[in-house]
């Protein structure tokens, strides 16, 4: 059985052997005769970039150094939480706007807290929402804003009005 199968092996590879040994025959190759460049002048824009793209003009970076930012804190009294719920994920409404754990809040950039015309982007971060209040990080700082309705006051001793003669 072993034999049969290596004989129709050998069999069967047989003509690619020969054909493997047969030399190729000889063709005139092809030779380059006029090969092809391009240059530009330096001021000029490359024909093959997008239109509106420039070659980069490296500078010296200027030696001035640069204005320090203003670190800006957080002010609690600047947030105002008028709704918390609490599951997954946990949200809460600042200033009008939902916000879950993980989220940063919007902000307005101001210019009184850069010198010099600079703006000095804030990044709030909600840092946890609790049934009572929410953190928020700015940097290094934790500030916790409380969640407070005033419709919801105590509004003095309870009486039971049915209770009372008339």
């Amino acid at each position: 059985m072993i034999t049969k199968l290596t004989t129709i092996a050998v069999a069967a590879l047989l003509p690619f052997a020969v054909l493997a040994e047969e030399p190729a025959p000889k063709t005139p190759g092809y030779e380059l005769k006029n090969r092809s460049s391009f240059t530009a002048a330096d001021d000029t824009r490359a024909p093959f970039w997008p239109i509106g793209w420039s070659r980069r003009v490296t500078q010296a970076p200027p030696t001035a150094a640069a204005p320090a930012v203003v670190k800006s804190t957080i002010d609690p009294n600047h947030y105002k939480i008028t709704s918390i719920l609490l599951g997954s994920p946990s949200l809460a409404v600042i200033n009008g706007r939902a916000y879950e754990e993980g989220e940063y809040l919007k902000t307005p950039r101001s210019k009184d807290a850069a010198p010099a015309g600079q703006v000095a982007p804030l990044r709030i971060r909600v840092q946890q929402i609790t049934d009572s209040a929410v953190i928020l990080q700015h940097a290094e700082q934790m500030v916790t804003v409380p969640f407070s309705r005033p419709g919801l006051a105590a509004k003095g001793p309870a009486r039971d009005l049915l209770l009372e003669d008339r």
